[in-house]
């Protein structure tokens, strides 16, 4: 345990110590930057007193040697150069840099001044005095030339550039500016005086803005000074105290990690007391799970080669083992004669949809690493050349090995046997179908006919009722016309007023026959109707019948679009359903017989419901009344086919539905027809 804590211990104190020297060298570092600093500001106020005070020289007297001044600031300039290569990123040095250049730019603009000034100056002591006052071919006054002689006075006594002279010189300008001469060399004269005059007094006003910028410059170069100066003591005090915290943290720190050096090394003690224990358990348990692998993999081993199905391992595209099942499926000796090759070599060349065995197994073992594993059947071919159907799983295995696919192969030659005689018997089946399936479409078209010939016979009796009243009147009037032709008394509009009720009569008749003729006309293509035109037709033929036996028929059409169906095929429904309702009216022996018509639009459904108050039907048959030759009518009258036509007819045809239900005391049949279309009405 000594020797475990002892070396993590020395490494610690070691980094500890190391860190300790780092931070007592990063301290003096900045010390030495904070005094290195330090320094180059004293020379740097050292230099700007020596400007100072040759700038002052200068403001006394223009005309002194200015070329120490020169020399001075760019000496000052080469120190700034020099210092700034270890302190660019320093803004106090930077703006200490940008002033010495502005110096220099300055002292440029003096010499430029004092040059034009001496020039001028020595122009107007040599060219022109000489001229106004050596020669006496010029005509001068003695006025004019006490008024040259005062201005050059006020040159000589003007050596410190002041601003009130010049204002004089100014001044005894204007006067010699009045100067009239009538000699041309005079006025020549005169001119190059004044302009000459004029460009010293604007070269000296020139020196004194450059020598008031010097001042400034020098000022600000002692406030940056000053003010860099304590920001650097501040900066110094600032990081004494860093680094007596950094000491105080380091000592902390050390007090912490030795505390928690003697925790972990009491809780290393503890641990290696516990390790000890738990090492003996440890080596037991390796050596139980380590026979406990021996077993599965005895285990394994026995799974793969006593399976009854074929298990193969694919490597790289070859076989390269295998149990001793696959060996028998493939009718060999031994796996020798199997591994190292490919499944293709055991296949056939082409597989049962046609395509080659070697392609298709190259797709296959794509499809595997792709998918990881695929299913599918394969034909292999046993060493004696028959066919083997086979269930294949393929699965790919991840391991140190790589492209390793498990094969599991299932023989599967008996089912593919029963599959073959099974699609025998399919095709026998089926043609069993067609045939009963023929024999019930007669079935069906023969109760059609049945349903239909059923419903004409109501029809004619429908008619019969209908006819019977009309037929009456027609012989009454009749009887009444004759008699009067008998007796010779009869008058004209009489017998014109009765001969068109007997032509309205007629047409009445006739208009029954075309409804009875068109209500069992087959619709071989669909028309254009309304829920409202189908009510009123059908009630058109049954609805004297409903009337004779006192029964209320109310209609109700919630809707009024137009659609597309078979027409009177839905009438021939309707009207079952309304006959139907009579039938069960009378039955019941109901003297208030009430029969409700209700159209309505449903989810884009038309939906005709028939609703009677004859007491429904009973629970135990109403699942039976779609069915064909099922009748609740207790006289044996019914073929028992209308409901199973009508049922017919709506889907098969029509495309819909019908239903029924108990409500109100009565039976509720309910129509639906598929709306594809609205149309306009």
């Amino acid at each position: 345990m000594s020797t475990r804590f002892l070396k993590p211990t020395i490494i610690l104190f070691a980094l500890l110590f190391i860190a300790i020297l780092w931070m007592q060298k990063q301290t003096l570092v900045i010390q030495s930057s904070y005094f290195e600093k330090v320094k180059l500001l004293n020379q740097e106020e050292l230099f700007t007193q020596e400007l100072e005070l040759k700038v002052n020289k200068l403001k006394k007297n223009f005309t002194i040697n200015y070329d120490q001044l020169n020399m001075t600031i760019r000496q000052y300039f080469l120190f700034h150069k020099k210092i700034h290569q270890g302190h660019k990123n320093d803004t106090a040095f930077q703006a200490l840099k940008q002033l010495s250049e502005e110096r220099l730019e300055e002292i440029d603009y003096f010499k430029r001044a004092n040059s034009i000034t001496h020039n001028s100056l020595k122009f107007i002591h040599f060219k022109i005095i000489q001229n106004i006052f050596m020669e006496n071919t010029l005509h001068f006054f003695p006025k004019q030339k006490k008024g040259y002689a005062k201005i050059l006075q006020l040159l000589h006594e003007s050596t410190d550039g002041s601003k009130n002279i010049d204002e004089k010189i100014v001044v005894e300008t204007e006067q010699i500016k009045s100067f009239i001469f009538t000699d041309k060399k005079a006025q020549d004269l005169q001119k190059l005086f004044l302009m000459h005059i004029e460009v010293v007094l604007k070269q000296r006003s020139r020196i004194r803005e450059t020598l008031h910028t010097l001042n400034i410059v020098n000022k600000k170069t002692f406030s940056i000074v000053k003010q860099t100066l304590i920001e650097i003591e501040k900066q110094e005090t600032h990081a004494d105290n860093i680094s007596k915290q950094k000491e105080w943290i380091g000592f902390f720190i050390i007090l912490t990690l030795l505390a928690m050096m003697y925790y972990f090394a009491v809780k290393l003690i503890k641990q290696e007391s516990e390790i000890k224990k738990y090492s003996k358990r440890l080596e037991k348990d390796v050596v139980h799970t380590s026979n406990a692998l021996q077993e599965k993999n005895r285990i394994y081993q026995r799974l793969f080669n006593d399976a009854s199905d074929g298990i193969a391992l694919i490597k790289n595209g070859l076989y390269i083992d295998c149990n001793e099942a696959f060996v028998k499926q493939l009718r060999y000796s031994k796996k020798g004669d199997i591994i190292n090759n490919s499944p293709s070599m055991f296949s056939p060349k082409l597989q049962a949809d046609g395509q080659d065995s070697s392609l298709k197994e190259e797709q296959i073992i794509s499809k595997v690493f792709q998918k990881g594993s695929h299913r599918f059947e394969w034909i292999h071919q046993r060493s004696d050349g028959s066919p083997l159907w086979c269930d294949v799983s393929l699965t790919h295995i991840i391991s140190d090995e790589k492209d390793l696919v498990h094969c599991l192969v299932r023989d599967i030659s008996k089912q593919k046997s029963l599959e073959s005689k099974l699609e025998d018997l399919n095709k026998d089946l089926q043609e069993k179908v067609v045939k009963e399936t023929k024999k019930n479409q007669e079935q069906t078209i023969h109760m059609l006919h049945q349903s239909r010939l059923a419903q004409m016979g109501e029809m004619i009796s429908m008619i019969a009722h209908q006819w019977r009243q009309p037929l009456s009147s027609i012989s009454a009037i009749s009887g009444t016309l004759s008699i009067d032709v008998m007796m010779d008394n009869y008058n004209k509009e009489f017998f014109q007023e009765h001969l068109e009720d007997i032509t309205r009569l007629s047409q009445h008749l006739s208009s029954t026959i075309d409804d009875f003729r068109d209500f069992f006309k087959n619709d071989k293509i669909k028309k254009t109707t309304s829920l409202e035109e189908i009510v009123h037709t059908s009630l058109a033929v049954i609805g004297s019948t409903l009337e004779s036996e006192e029964i209320i028929v109310e209609t109700k059409m919630d809707t009024d679009i137009r659609f597309q169906t078979y027409p009177n095929e839905v009438k021939q429904v309707l009207l079952n359903l309304l006959k139907n309702a009579q039938e069960a009216i009378q039955e019941k022996n109901n003297r208030h017989g009430k029969i409700w018509i209700h159209g309505y639009l449903k989810n884009d459904v038309i939906c005709l419901s028939v609703k009677d108050n004859a007491q429904g039907i009973p629970k135990e048959i109403i699942e039976k009344i779609f069915d064909p030759y099922f009748s609740s009518k207790k006289e044996k009258d019914g073929t028992g086919l209308g409901l199973y036509m009508s049922k017919m007819i709506i889907k098969n045809h029509c495309k819909g539905d019908i239903s029924v239900k108990n409500c109100d005391n009565g039976a509720c049949f309910t129509l639906c027809l598929p709306l594809k279309e609205k149309l306009d009405v």
